[in-house]
Formats: structure tokens, sequence, C-alpha cells
């Protein structure tokens, strides 16, 4: 209806109603959902003498505060996943613990790092052996506290930027940062750097989020 128009808007007919709802059944049959199930579409006060609440001031127990068509109406399209079991978390943090143990429990448990050492090491491996020229250090794999530790000083370079990676272990009085290199040597965080790897760069793009994203499913918290 027009915005000039002086005429008052009282309400679709029936047959708008229903017209709509069979258009909204056949998009879902085009789209794979398939057709809601059918409901009676009546109107909810076509009976001026069934009282809405009940003495005590709640809906009647039989209608569940509902009318029949909220399901094509109000809800829209009808759940497409179900939980399989009790949703939310099932693991209980102590008060006493610290941010980092949130991080391992949410973002890096050790099944995600030992995948992250195990891609790192598998890209090194190949990088070394196409490249040996380029590679002046040994490769050895890291082992879990080691990448723990570099992820730790990436995180901290992002709070403490400095101009380049090389000058958090500067010597510099104006620029240095002493607990960067008590933590790791400038040469071990920069060939851990080149070859630092998420997934397997040999497989296609979409294969390659698959076995992180099992991992992330398989988290128990």
């Amino acid at each position: 209806m027009s915005e000039s128009s002086d005429e008052e808007f009282v309400g679709f007919s029936q047959n708008e109603v229903d017209a709509a709802a069979q258009r909204y059944n056949q998009r879902l049959q085009q789209i794979g959902i398939g057709e809601l199930d059918a409901v009676e579409s009546e109107n909810e006060f076509s009976d001026e003498n069934e009282p809405l609440v009940d003495e005590s001031g709640d809906c009647p127990a039989e209608a569940d505060g509902w009318h029949d068509d909220f399901n094509y109406y109000e809800r829209g399209l009808p759940h497409l996943f179900l939980p399989r079991g009790n949703t939310g978390p099932t693991t209980v943090i102590e008060p006493n613990k610290e941010p980092v143990d949130f991080f391992s429990l949410l973002c890096c448990t050790n099944a995600i790092l030992q995948y992250i050492i195990q891609e790192t090491d598998r890209y090194a491996n190949k990088q070394i052996h196409e490249h040996p020229d380029e590679n002046k250090s040994p490769w050895v794999t890291q082992t879990a506290e080691e990448m723990k530790a570099f992820l730790g000083l990436c995180f901290l370079m992002g709070i403490n930027v400095k101009p380049d990676i090389k000058s958090y272990w500067t010597t510099d009085v104006m620029l240095e940062t002493p607990y960067i290199g008590k933590v790791m040597k400038r040469d071990h965080f920069m060939q851990i750097m080149s070859y630092i790897h998420f997934s397997n760069s040999e497989q296609a793009p979409h294969s390659q989020v698959i076995p992180i994203i099992q991992l992330y499913t398989k988290l128990n918290c």
C-alpha cells in the first residue's frame, strides 16, 4: 500500500496469508530445506468469547501461549541443527586460575599444539630438502614448551611494538627488552617464524581446515 494513501491498514486477508505461506514453502523446497508441517490457519481471535488468559493471568495451558501460525510468521526457518547432548561448558575453571589457563582450555589445547608442531615440522623439512643452501641452521622439531614460548612472544610483541622483530633482541638501552632474550634466542625465534604452519599447505584449501576443525569440535570445555 502506498505511503501516500489515507486509507488505514487493517491487516492482510486470509487469502494473502495463505499465498504468502505457499511462496514460503516453495522457497524452502528450492533451497533444499523442505516444507514446514502444514498448520491450520485460523484467526486466533475468531472466538471473541474465548479468553486469552485464564483467571490467574496466564495463557490457557492447552494454548501454551502461542498461536497456530507461530511457526510460519514469527519463528521463521525451522531449526536446522539440533544439539546431540547437553550444551554449554563442561569444565569448571577454579577462581585462582590465570588467563593462560582459559587460553589453553579453549584455544590451544595439547592436541592443537601438537598439530601445529606437526605441520610446522612437515613444512620445515620440505623447505630444507628443496632449498638446502638457504637453511644455515639445522632444524630440530620443536617441543610443546618451545612452541608455547614462541606463541607467547608473538602475543607480547603485539603489546610491546617495536620497529622490527630483531629490535626485540637489541642491547640498545633505548629499545632493549631483556625478558625476550631470556625466553628464546633470536635465531631460534626467527627460524620458527620462517617455518610456522597451521595446516598442510600441500593439500587443497578446503581440506587444510578440516583437521583443525575436527580438533576444535572435540574440545571438552
